[in-house]
């Protein structure tokens, strides 16, 4: 399942990534940019967030909110973007004979932005509203508790969507700051993946010439101080408890174990075929929704678990969580579970590249952030590859007491998970 791709570099200094795939009318464009929330101090979090709403209100040739969406509109393009812990990404996915135009758009407003006072205030309220949004749902609350405890007074213990203090009394010279230190050439990674018969080179390299500029300025390392395990409990009288784990483990540039920790997790709880689903559900009924991914970084990452549960059978869950991950680093698995769930992860990652969203996302965030590349091909070949001894090996290294972090809402005291916080 070769899917081939070439890397060019603008005079600007933009590199441009182009991915193209067979059988499809469809294109994605992704403008994509090393920032986010692990680059902001206390002071800022919120502002790559905030950037992401404002490019959108216009710039140069798109003057305003109205004339960004109809030129989008009017092509039937489906356009979005998105705020991460290390990377920034502006899309828009369009027919291939309108590739330039959705390239034309987003090097306007990206470089163009006027940051009106007033369009910088209405969108306060809707920021506002947003992080009201998600302070009222439980599972994205016991998320973010989940990430403050694991990267403690660290960037990427903070939520992107920042403290509403922080959204309140930002000002068009943040913004601009912003722009100039994090949206430069050198930072980028324009990613066109898809059907390519609509590129246009020239035109394209005309579009991308408002680009401008450069930064070196690098996320905060991560230090690891923790030696025991971490819990926080928010009381609150919810209808289901939530709960969060976090097992520390490694981020993507080690590349290797990325691939069994993929796995891992896929056996943990990736299906209705996984360990936790059959026996936290199945055979105890003790939640409804369980599930197991990773979470990486370039250099830093979580095995997490998430579990919607039954207040009085909350505690017990937890244990039993913990209890199959030790499992694992006991090398209790035979070769057909673990052919199985192989399979399955590689038979999920092939449906999933089919679009060229996902092909624009996994090659580009390997190029932004890694400067290098594994192609779909040689993915598949790398899951088919892990062994057993791999997953127990690293399930060993997981079940560290070191590595482990809680958090948890609901009805409850906090010594009931503390007591049952431990691989034993």
């Amino acid at each position: 399942m070769s899917t081939p791709y070439s890397v060019s570099t603008a005079a600007n200094g933009i590199q441009i990534l182009k991915v193209p795939r067979a059988g499809t009318e469809a294109a994605t464009v992704s403008f994509l940019f090393r920032g986010g929330s692990r680059y902001e101090t206390k002071e800022t979090n919120g502002l790559a967030h905030f950037n992401e709403h404002m490019v959108f209100k216009g710039g140069k040739e798109y003057p305003n909110f109205t004339a960004v969406t109809h030129a989008f509109d009017k092509i039937g393009a489906i356009s979005n973007a998105f705020t991460g812990a290390e990377v920034t990404g502006f899309w828009g996915k369009v027919r291939s004979a309108h590739i330039i135009d959705v390239a034309d758009v987003f090097s306007d407003v990206l470089t163009g932005a006027h940051y009106d006072k007033k369009e910088l205030d209405r969108e306060r309220g809707v920021i506002i509203e947003e992080i009201n949004m998600y302070e009222d749902d439980p599972q994205s609350t016991v998320m973010m508790m989940l990430e403050e405890v694991t990267f403690p007074k660290h960037p990427l213990g903070r939520s992107t969507l920042g403290p509403k203090a922080n959204i309140k009394r930002f000002t068009p010279n943040d913004f601009r700051k912003y722009d100039s230190v994090h949206q430069t050439p050198d930072r980028m990674v324009l990613v066109i993946a898809g059907n390519l018969d609509g590129l246009d080179q020239p035109a394209l390299d005309e579009k991308l010439a408002r680009f401008s500029g450069s930064s070196d300025v690098q996320p905060e390392p991560f230090t690891v101080t923790q030696t025991k395990p971490v819990f926080r409990l928010k009381k609150k009288p919810t209808e289901q408890t939530h709960l969060g784990i976090a097992i520390r483990s490694i981020g993507m540039k080690d590349e290797k174990k990325s691939v069994i920790l993929g796995v891992l997790a896929q056996i943990l709880g990736g299906t209705m075929s996984s360990r936790l689903f059959v026996e936290v559900r199945e055979k105890q009924g003790l939640a409804y929704t369980v599930r197991a991914i990773p979470d990486q970084n370039v250099d830093v990452g979580n095995l997490v678990v998430y579990a919607g549960l039954r207040h009085e059978k909350a505690s017990k869950a937890l244990a039993a969580i913990l209890k199959e991950v030790k499992r694992l680093a006991d090398g209790d698995i035979s070769d057909d579970e673990l052919n199985m769930h192989k399979d399955s992860v590689m038979g999920r990652l092939a449906l999933r590249w089919e679009d060229s969203m996902a092909l624009a996302d996994f090659y580009g965030e390997q190029q932004l952030l890694l400067g290098k590349m594994t192609t779909t091909e040689e993915e598949l070949k790398k899951i088919a590859a892990v062994s057993k001894d791999d997953v127990v090996q690293l399930a060993n290294e997981l079940t560290d007491d070191a590595k482990l972090n809680a958090a948890v809402i609901g009805p409850h005291e906090a010594k009931t998970f503390e007591s049952e916080l431990s691989f034993g």
